[in-house]
């Protein structure tokens, strides 16, 4: 549990295809119960550039860093091809999941960015 507010942080979250960043301010975390996860991670923050705080029940992976202005992860399309686009590999792909560990690694390898959560192996389904 993060009793401590961090003023700036940035979250990386899944969706069914990649990761998306997302800055914000007065982080905190708490893990509890939620619906039919008993080890839910509950974040509740201000995104940036707004004013009405909200909290997010995390059952998807995710990666939260100290700090703004860290890279935005790799791209979900790929360059239009006729006018279409599409996303570059399909839904669920784990290469998508691969992709993204390579990109945080490298980043982190080659920065003094600190991770404060990592929720890429958390189970939510498990009581703690």
């Amino acid at each position: 549990m993060s009793n401590t507010s961090h003023e700036k942080a940035t979250i990386y979250q899944a969706d069914d295809f990649c990761y998306s960043r997302i800055e914000v301010s007065g982080l905190t975390w708490r893990f509890q119960k939620y619906a039919q996860f008993p080890n839910v991670a509950r974040l509740e923050y201000t995104v940036r550039g707004k004013r009405k705080p909200q909290a997010a029940m995390m059952t998807i992976p995710a990666v939260v860093l100290d700090g703004w202005g860290h890279p935005t992860p790799p791209p979900k399309f790929g360059p239009p091809n006729k006018g279409i686009q599409a996303t570059r590999r399909l839904s669920a792909d784990p290469e998508w999941h691969n992709e993204f560990d390579a990109f945080l690694y490298g980043y982190l390898e080659g920065s003094k960015a600190r991770v404060l959560l990592d929720l890429r192996k958390h189970d939510s389904k498990k009581a703690s």
